[in-house]
């Protein structure tokens, strides 16, 4: 049998197995050689349209859902039945970029996206809202309040490690908002109740009162 390398670039993305009990031919390894080119080059336009539909859909920094997909997959789980939405904003964030730069504000970014994504399994929908906010939705509102002092707590026993050797701690603050309102009302109604719980003290969560 032959094994050959399906080669996109100069990375080995798949092999193709050949086996015939008699020896090939010269013909026979031109139309081979023909047939691996053509397969190689499909396999790159595959492998492409992949990457193109996943970044349409996703954060590039958190690897997350983005902003635009969010609001697809909310508005299918709205229609399901009652939604709860959480809008999550990382306390005091501006102070990570100015004192120890970007790079580790991106890594606050991505920690607090990993911490999300341990807490909110499931069919919770998890998105990278904009900025320092990330979103969530869930059909199961009457777990929601739950769900969210589970994420501010995992967020909380979080801890980020500078180049400079120091260990920074981060919080967040959180509004919870649910009922059979639309996702935009939703949305809305759980924003104020993240400005209440910043104006608290932050590092807490406020809940909204149903929204019908």
């Amino acid at each position: 049998p032959l094994w050959i390398p399906l080669l996109v670039g100069q990375r080995a993305e798949g092999a193709l197995l050949i086996s015939k009990a008699a020896r090939y031919g010269a013909g026979e390894m031109d139309l081979l050689q023909t047939f691996i080119s053509h397969a190689s080059v499909a396999l790159q336009n595959a492998l492409l349209f992949q990457e193109i539909k996943y970044q349409a859909s996703h954060d590039a920094l958190t690897r997350l859902y983005n902003r635009r997909h969010f609001f697809q997959q909310a508005e299918l789980l709205h229609g399901q039945g009652p939604l709860s939405v959480i809008i999550l904003d990382v306390d005091h964030f501006k102070s990570f970029n100015d004192t120890h730069g970007h790079a580790v504000g991106d890594l606050v970014l991505q920690r607090v996206a990993q911490a999300c994504k341990e807490v909110a399994a499931g069919s919770t929908l998890l998105a990278r809202y904009g900025g320092e906010e990330f979103v969530l939705a869930t059909n199961s509102t009457g777990e929601a309040e739950e769900l969210a002092e589970r994420l501010r707590r995992s967020v909380e026993s979080t801890r980020v490690s500078t180049e400079t050797g120091e260990t920074l701690s981060v919080t967040i603050s959180l509004g919870v908002a649910g009922g059979t309102s639309g996702v935009e009302n939703l949305l809305k109604a759980a924003d104020e109740a993240l400005y209440r719980a910043k104006e608290s003290g932050r590092n807490r969560m406020v809940a909204a009162a149903w929204q019908a």
